[in-house]
């Protein structure tokens, strides 16, 4: 009595076949989904607008403190405009700062040929997760909007600090997470250094990739809140003026530093709210429109 029969060996292979078509087709709907979500949630065609001849374009990259701090780009273009400057400014800024997703825009932000770009100084100059207590958090609020967001490719539309219809969401806790504790921030500060040579890297890259075109380039300094200035540990702060001195030096950088500002201007440790959003963004227009006089004298 024979066994059971085997199937053919072409079905196997057939099979096989089916199975590999089916992943790598998975693996560019990945990578095509993943990058449709990064130009939408970046808006990165903004850096291709068309603008008048002869006018400037101003680049600032940063995390959500970014976001607060500075004024939407049609909203800057309009303070600018108002100061006796037409200027084309773009604001990038990812929530949680992760490198990943803003190494996305680096090509594009280097063939929109800038006149001046800037990296919010944290981001340059201390190791991910800054100044925050509880890394991993920021990365878990990152990764739950990513899949929220792929949900809604094709039926709807998540608003993104990138999104000029977007509310203005600094009027309260931006990070969507309770505010640590204070035994939280001082463990977590204890635990923190500057950024290292391989985490400097692609900013640095970025930046003396865009000087070599003829762009200025440098950092902005977004100042902690007073309270959250009190706290940082002598060493870090210490280690960090270095090292922004040296970057400054080695790498031929401007530095744009507004100085400390009230408690009023903070909505928490890190991030400004409307009066802090408005000090810095005046703040910015005057000393950016002297920074291009001085570029084109």
């Amino acid at each position: 009595m024979s066994g059971p029969s085997q199937p053919p060996l072409w079905t196997w292979t057939a099979g096989l076949l089916l199975a590999a078509v089916t992943i790598a087709s998975l693996l560019v709907f990945d990578a095509r989904t993943q990058t449709a979500f990064l130009t939408d949630e970046l808006n990165l065609p903004r850096l291709g607008r068309a603008t008048p001849p002869g006018t400037p374009r101003i680049v600032v990259i940063g995390s959500s403190k970014t976001e607060c701090a500075f004024a939407y780009d049609q909203d800057m273009e309009a303070r600018f405009h108002r100061a006796g400057r037409d200027v084309s400014f773009t604001r990038i800024a990812v929530r949680g700062a992760q490198l990943g997703q803003l190494a996305y825009s680096f090509d594009a932000v280097a063939r929109s040929h800038p006149q001046l770009v800037l990296i919010e100084a944290d981001l340059l100059t201390l190791q991910p997760g800054g100044y925050n207590a509880g890394d991993g958090e920021t990365e878990q609020v990152w990764q739950s909007r990513v899949r929220q967001k792929l949900k809604m490719l094709v039926s709807g539309r998540i608003q993104s600090p990138n999104d000029p219809t977007a509310t203005a969401p600094c009027d309260r806790s931006i990070t969507q997470l309770p505010e640590p504790t204070p035994a939280q921030v001082a463990a977590a500060l204890a635990k923190r250094r500057v950024s290292s040579a391989a985490e400097q890297r692609p900013y640095l890259d970025l930046l003396d990739r865009l000087r070599a075109q003829g762009s200025a380039v440098g950092m902005v300094d977004i100042p902690p809140s007073p309270d959250a200035a009190r706290s940082l540990p002598p060493r870090l702060v210490r280690d960090r003026t270095q090292l922004s001195d040296r970057l400054t030096s080695s790498h031929r950088l401007i530095h744009f530093d507004p100085g400390a500002l009230p408690a009023s201007a903070y909505i928490d440790r890190g991030h400004l709210n409307a009066e802090g959003r408005e000090r810095v963004s005046q703040w910015f227009v005057m000393e950016a429109l002297g920074r291009l006089g001085r570029a084109h004298a």
